[in-house]
């Protein structure tokens, strides 16, 4: 667990215990900040952040007027910082913190203690899901419906009518988008590792080498993220393509830890539409994860756009953004929210000629977070979710609602239309700050000739305020459809 006391100023006294991944935002903005200081002038509107997630947190600076003291040492600042930092007169805007730290903002005094109730030790193991459904976790939350089993990996089969044809057949498809749910044969993860427990351990991989996981054959590095590598690989019983994450935990994963994440992601595992990729498994081996997921062979859907920028229009756009929504939508109605919609979490495949638009890593990145593994994310210099994030992910960390996957999924269109970031992406600006004090610049500003009524399906959802976006992407999807039957692509 980590505390922060208040030593000195006007709260001094004023204690925050923070037992998992949290956001904890000091200054002077009443409404959106964690501790908030009205009367002090050397406090600004949004001084600073810091990201728990025990034993690790870091303190960033959020372009302050005067800077955060860290045991007397100045971090961050306005106007001159880049020519102070260089000099070596002012520390970088981020620093990790240690136990007994003393944080100086204003007049303001804090400390922080870092209480660990129980050594963290590391448990070696393979191991799989239980095959006895009695043993999955009861549905939490906003949860009210059955989630369907999921069946194994079949990609022969048909997929369906609810797709994107090719560029030049796109607008024909929207009309027949149907969703499905159906049971399969197997639970979640019942085809993955090796039948009963086996203690691995994971080596660290040297550039260009394949892991090792028994039932697959690795063929392909598909690319890496802030906190995980994914491969191509084929399942040996059946030569079937699938798509291997592997997430390595910063800590040590105790058995416990290890069995209540497994299981608390069967639950997402379990979706089964056709605009989100099927996940077929999960394990652990050592501190390292591995998730297997369905292959998406046209990667991307930026990319895919990209591809044929000369050719894409409105409608094409449209039609891919009205099916992601229905998958979304599908997820939202079982309660389940995503977190981490990006780009790259858009993802295209291509069964019989016709491209599926389909939605990945469903909670995935922002469980392993929640569950303390990822060590500290938000205030990494390699998130890229950041520009992506609405701002209740900061002044609400752990209650963003339905309504943020709207954001989220708005900000991407936004950013493969325009190739702008909504809150502006201009060099040397902090992504934190644009995050609780930018503005999102209307599409059309960037792109005055796009779809009006596209732009202002987009614009809304990319309000600031929660309350005043759509709700959830089945309300976003309705706005779309009035649009859609409009100009007569549904």
């Amino acid at each position: 667990m980590i505390r922060i006391e208040i030593k000195k100023g006007p709260m001094e006294g004023q204690v925050f215990e923070f037992e998992g991944h949290d956001i904890f935002l000091f200054g002077r903005d009443e409404q959106h900040c964690h501790a908030s200081i009205q009367e002090d002038p050397f406090v600004s509107r949004h001084h600073f952040l810091m990201e728990v997630n025990p034993p690790f947190s870091r303190l960033c600076d959020l372009g302050s007027r005067n800077g955060t003291f860290v045991n007397g040492k100045k971090h961050g600042g306005r106007v001159t910082f880049a020519k102070l930092e260089s000099e070596g007169k002012v520390g970088p805007p981020v620093v990790d913190l240690c136990h007994g730290d003393v944080i100086t903002a204003g007049k303001t005094v804090f400390q922080i203690f870092l209480e660990q109730k129980k050594p963290v030790t590391a448990t070696m193991v393979f191991d799989r899901f239980p095959e006895d459904e009695s043993d999955s976790p009861e549905p939490t939350g906003d949860i009210r419906r059955t989630i369907t089993e999921l069946p194994p990996p079949d990609l022969s089969q048909n997929i369906g009518r609810q797709t994107i044809q090719e560029i030049d057949e796109i607008a024909q498809v929207a009309g027949r988008a149907t969703m499905v749910e159906g049971s399969g044969s197997g639970a979640f993860g019942s085809q993955v590792g090796q039948t009963g427990t086996t203690d691995q351990v994971a080596s660290e991989r040297r550039p260009g080498e394949f892991p090792v996981l028994d039932g697959y054959k690795f063929q392909e590095f598909l690319g890496a993220g802030g906190i995980g590598e994914v491969y191509l690989a084929h399942r040996s019983i059946d030569n079937s393509p699938v798509a291997v994450k592997f997430l390595r935990s910063r800590i040590s994963v105790t058995r416990q830890a290890r069995t209540d994440f497994l299981k608390g992601k069967s639950i997402s595992g379990r979706l089964r539409h056709r605009n989100i990729v099927q996940s077929y498994g999960a394990g652990i081996v050592g501190n390292e994860f591995y998730f297997i997921n369905e292959y998406c062979d046209g990667g991307p859907l930026a990319k895919l756009f990209r591809e044929r920028k000369s050719n894409i229009q409105a409608k094409h756009i449209a039609v891919s953004l009205y099916l992601l929504l229905d998958g979304l939508a599908f997820a939202h109605e079982k309660g389940l929210v995503h977190r981490d919609l990006k780009p790259s979490n858009l993802l295209a495949a291509k069964r019989n000629n016709r491209w599926i638009p389909k939605i990945s890593d469903f909670g995935l990145n922002k469980d392993f977070e929640k569950a303390g593994f990822s060590g500290l994310t938000t205030t990494g210099t390699n998130s890229g979710s950041l520009p992506y994030m609405p701002r209740e992910v900061l002044t609400d960390y752990k209650y963003v609602n339905p309504a943020s996957d709207v954001f989220s999924l708005a900000a991407s269109f936004y950013r493969m239309i325009t190739g702008r970031y909504p809150r502006g992406d201009q060099k040397g600006s902090d992504s934190l700050a644009l995050i609780l004090n930018g503005e999102v610049q209307p599409l059309r500003n960037h792109f005055p000739g796009f779809h009006s009524g596209l732009a202002d399906v987009l614009d809304t959802s990319l309000q600031t305020e929660c309350c005043e976006r759509y709700p959830n992407a089945r309300e976003m999807q309705n706005a779309l459809r009035v649009v859609m039957n409009k100009e007569g692509w549904l």
